[in-house]
């Protein structure tokens, strides 16, 4: 089985990801520019340490400690 990948926010799509996070609390939500676009910036360095805890198998709880 293939996974839908690509705009609209869908959970395999890089901005599904983002929002998966932000619901499960790991990531706020981020400001918005002036013309709509989220700024993103200390995102990227979370979403790293993000996927460097699950592929060490650490949970989402155990992640949002860290994070906080």
């Amino acid at each position: 089985m293939q996974r839908k990948s690509g705009a609209g926010g869908d959970h395999w799509s890089a901005g599904g990801k983002i929002r998966y996070h932000e619901r499960a609390g790991l990531l706020a939500a981020p400001a918005h520019s002036g013309d709509n676009f989220r700024v993103t910036g200390t995102h990227v360095e979370k979403l790293s340490l993000i996927r460097h805890c699950r592929l060490l198998d650490k949970t989402y709880k155990e992640i949002r400690t860290l994070l906080r």
